[in-house]
């Protein structure tokens, strides 16, 4: 992958397999399987549906944006270890640390999908 800056170029290696990129150039996504424990996901959903029902408890620096039909935490590896240790996950920062991919969710299957932004 090469990227370029204002006057130069950087050659780095990328971190996805030949399959991920093609599964993320045809469907703007991608899954990784078993990167956290069913438990896991179920402490951080209960963790983030208190934060929505109770936005004035939230610790600082994290920020609770909502709607009526959708929500956004942001900074939420400052709110509870839990997530600090997801942001650290060595299987989740091979694939987000990938320059053009920025976000990730997770859901109750333990997946965690990367999608453009």
């Amino acid at each position: 992958m090469l990227i370029r800056g204002e006057d130069s170029a950087i050659d780095l290696p990328s971190t996805l397999t030949e399959a991920e990129k093609w599964h993320y150039d045809l469907f703007g996504y991608l899954v990784l399987r078993q990167v956290v424990s069913p438990a896991e996901v179920e402490q951080m959903l209960e963790i983030a549906n208190r934060w929505f029902a109770h936005p004035e408890v939230v610790p600082e620096p994290v920020n609770v944006t909502q709607d009526e039909y959708s929500g956004v935490l942001n900074n939420v590896h400052y709110g509870d270890r839990i997530f600090e240790r997801l942001s650290l996950n060595e299987k989740a920062l091979r694939i987000v640390n990938y320059p053009s991919l920025k976000t990730w969710a997770c859901d109750r299957q333990t997946e965690i999908t990367v999608r453009r932004v």
